[in-house]
């Protein structure tokens, strides 16, 4: 079985497509411009249809594993003027800063863990409902090896 380092895509993905870039789109069966949305659905989309990869599994974590996260700010604003709370959707307090670095335990373990991260100006106003973004990392994080 292989893995997919999601975060090495993305990488490649914002280093390297931009919308003067083209592709031939598969459902159209014609060239066009592509952006970082169409390419993830081209990509995925031959992905899933392939035979070959019908034993590939994303991602998972493991109770006892370390994960790590992390976001980048646009370099435009300012990171002093942010903050970041970083939290499981069970409510657990996980970090402050833009990285995250974390042991994976065993109340993390379900189908569908989802790890949040709220982006916070220190200005007495916000987009949102106390935050001014946020962001979810979703994964299945599976029990110990017995």
């Amino acid at each position: 079985m292989e893995y997919l380092d999601f975060s090495s895509v993305i990488t490649i993905i914002r280093k390297y497509i931009n919308d003067e870039r083209t592709v031939v789109d598969r459902s159209l069966n014609e060239e066009v411009k592509i952006d970082q949305m169409h390419l993830l659905d081209q990509v995925f989309a031959s992905f899933c249809d392939d035979a070959d990869s019908l034993d590939f599994a994303f991602d998972n974590g493991q109770v006892g594993e370390k994960y790590s996260v992390w976001l980048t700010l646009d370099p435009s604003f300012p990171s002093e003027h942010y903050t970041f709370n970083w939290h499981i959707e069970c409510g657990r307090k996980l970090g402050t800063s833009s990285r995250l670095d974390i042991d994976i335990t065993e109340d993390m373990i379900r189908e569908r863990c989802a790890i949040y991260c709220e982006v916070k100006s220190t200005k007495s106003w916000h987009r949102y409902n106390g935050y001014d973004q946020q962001f979810a990392v979703v994964f299945q994080v599976l029990p110990p090896d017995e």
